[in-house]
């Protein structure tokens, strides 16, 4: 293949082309085609100096895949259409537009001195592409297979729980290997599938990355950072991470428009007190009919944009950049809940943008611009609305009991190797509510024998939308949540001892409870019991009673040497041993009822009579009033 020419030689080209030909240029690049020429020169003239500049500073940019896309795509067209005005001889396949548009006319009349001008291809054998000879320095005619693009193999995306199928518009890559970073090769499975934000071939660009659910393929340096590569997580497409940012939304599809990444336009802005680069990005995409009735009438049904970090510490959220400004058929969009300004932390989750009142059922255009240095990657979506229900269909099922078992054992002893652990104790109350857990979930993938209720848990993340485990605070998926087999087996074991709030787990997968009102005194007096244990084989204590027993006798104290007697006695025993306790509890009421009557009665006759209240003093006369004083004065 041969190299891409250089920047004055495409601006030449973009002179030449004609209206026709430059919105062809600017409909395969994804951007706007309407307007007059200079506008269309404009557009594509911004990608080359915008990358120059970078270039002549001494920096890389980053939107370098960009422009050379833009260069294949101009000079791929300029080179159709010079061969157009020459000969009909020399006229390559028609792509895809020209077999759909009507065919142009043909005549044997060219201009031969523009068809001696151009340069003539090398004898090849039969099927092999046309060389060119390397002293020529004038255009070369491209097609898109000597560029190294793939045709395009339709393929169905089933979204959901599990892994999803591939992208309608992936290439298919070919068996075999991929050039890797600095020439290694990276292996491509046989029909492995290719589908990269750039949207370039499968060969370019190095090392390939497979994601670890949908299993296609994307280069290492269009979705990862190499500083962070090898210390990253497994790979994961944007658009299973994108399924996994809210379950309670499910995604109908995402074929309407290929996923796309920001670009750096070179240029830079304060936020706040601080000089961010700019990136921006836009695209058409249209909606068919059916699509938009989707998304209008049926309830529960929107369209939305869901921006996504790349090298984001927690995978699975939405999150716009700084100083955003989306534009769907140039109306602004909101899509803040908080600041413009203001840095996300690691428990900001933000919004997708609904942009179904903004769109018509033919052809859209989305802009998006921002003033942050990140890369940022934009998906469109149908999505519709789950239930709980069909949340929970999502978890994954509990592992039996015996597997539970041993994933107990090996949690107690691993906890700390350097001490041995006689047992563990665990809260039955859930972090979230304080309460007892009814049903038991964890994260399958964190480790710790902690849990919480899982109704609870469903409530709180449907509005936060935050998969996160109350106890660790780790970042997780609906994918990786279970209901934990055993502890719910002992909940179960426990339905009759409400009060019980803790218990204790032995390194052999034994238990027994703590506390409760039952339970007074060394813990030693319960037994270990298995897990899976029914609760009508759960047994008391000895020497303690039974909480329904102490709630009849509030006022009788339990023998504090305890009793001999087994549980589970004669019923006519324990009967008549009952009706006595009653018998002396109210003997005992009756002699202290005696013994305060008799104490009102004694009468203490003191020696002194200080403490005796002294008389109150005698009432003074009132003096009478005089005639004098109560005579009217004189006139």
């Amino acid at each position: 293949m041969s190299s891409l020419p250089d920047d004055q030689t495409v601006k030449d080209h973009i002179a030449r082309l004609r209206i026709k030909e430059l919105s062809e240029c600017l409909d395969r690049l994804g951007m706007k085609k309407q307007g007059r020429k200079e506008d269309l020169q404009r557009r594509l003239l911004t990608v080359i100096d915008d990358a120059g500049s970078l270039w002549n500073a001494g920096l890389q940019s980053h939107g370098m895949p960009q422009v050379e896309a833009t260069k294949r795509v101009i000079e791929e067209v300029y080179a159709r259409y010079m061969v157009q005005k020459a000969s009909p001889a020399l006229r390559l396949p028609p792509t895809r537009t020209e077999a759909t548009s009507a065919p142009t006319a043909t005549a044997n009349g060219g201009n031969s001195a523009t068809s001696s001008r151009l340069p003539q291809p090398h004898s090849n054998p039969p099927g092999a592409p046309a060389r060119w000879p390397a002293s020529n320095t004038g255009p070369r005619p491209h097609h898109p297979n000597a560029l190294g693009f793939q045709p395009v193999q339709p393929t169905s995306h089933t979204p959901g729980a599990g892994p999803s199928a591939s992208s309608s518009c992936a290439p298919q890559a070919q068996a075999g290997t991929s050039a890797g970073v600095h020439g290694a090769a990276a292996p491509v499975a046989p029909g492995g599938t290719v589908r990269c934000i750039c949207e370039q071939p499968a060969t370019r660009h190095g090392e390939l990355l497979s994601c670890s659910n949908c299993h296609v393929y994307q280069h290492a340096r269009c979705v990862t950072k190499p500083e962070t590569r090898a210390s990253a997580p497994p790979h994961m497409c944007e658009r299973c991470r994108a399924e996994r940012i809210d379950p309670y939304w499910e995604v109908v599809t995402s074929d309407i428009m290929p996923a796309f990444k920001l670009m750096p336009t070179g240029r830079n802005t304060y936020v706040g007190t601080k000089l961010e680069p700019v990136q921006n990005a836009e695209r058409m995409f249209t909606i068919t009919p059916s699509q938009y009735e989707l998304f209008k009438k049926r309830p529960n049904h929107k369209l939305q944009v869901v921006c996504m970090q790349l090298s984001d510490s927690v995978p699975y959220r939405c999150l716009w950049p700084l100083a955003s400004e989306l534009r769907v058929n140039g109306l602004l969009l909101h899509v803040y809940n908080r600041g413009a300004h203001t840095k996300p932390g690691k428990n900001q989750r933000d919004e997708p943008a609904n942009i179904g009142v903004l769109a018509n059922p033919s052809r859209n255009r989305i802009t998006m611009s921002c003033s942050d240095p990140a890369s940022y990657v934009l998906l469109l979506q149908i999505v519709r609305r789950r239930s709980t229900e069909e949340v929970k269909g999502l978890i994954r099922p509990p592992l039996p009991l015996p597997e539970a078992i041993e994933r107990v054992k090996r949690e107690i002893k691993s906890s700390d190797e350097d001490i041995e652990v006689d047992h563990a104790v665990v809260s039955l109350k859930c972090p979230l509510t304080g309460a007892r857990v009814k049903t038991p979930a964890r994260f399958s993938e964190i480790e710790g024998l902690m849990f919480f209720d899982l109704d609870a848990f469903l409530s709180v993340a449907e509005r936060s939308r935050k998969w996160q485990c109350p106890n660790s605070m780790r970042n997780s998926s609906v994918y990786t949540l279970q209901v934990d087999a055993f502890m719910s087996s002992i909940l179960g074991s426990l339905q009759d001892l409400p009060d019980v709030a803790e218990v204790q787990v032995s390194p052999q997968g034994q238990w027994r409870p703590v506390g409760g009102p039952g339970v007074r005194g060394s813990n030693s007096s319960w037994p270990w019991c298995d897990a899976g244990v029914a609760p009508s084989a759960l047994q008391l204590p000895a020497g303690q009673a039974s909480s329904a027993a102490q709630m009849q006798l509030p006022a009788i104290k339990q023998d504090p040497e305890g009793s001999s007697r087994p549980c589970g006695g004669d019923s006519s025993d324990e009967e008549d041993e009952h009706a006595e306790l009653q018998k002396a509890a109210q003997a005992m009421q009756a002699q202290q009822r005696k013994a305060k009557q008799a104490a009102s009665e004694l009468i203490v006759i003191s020696d002194s009579s200080e403490d005796e209240a002294p008389p109150p003093p005698p009432k003074r006369p009132r003096p009478a009033a005089s005639p004098s004083s109560s005579a009217a004065p004189a006139p």
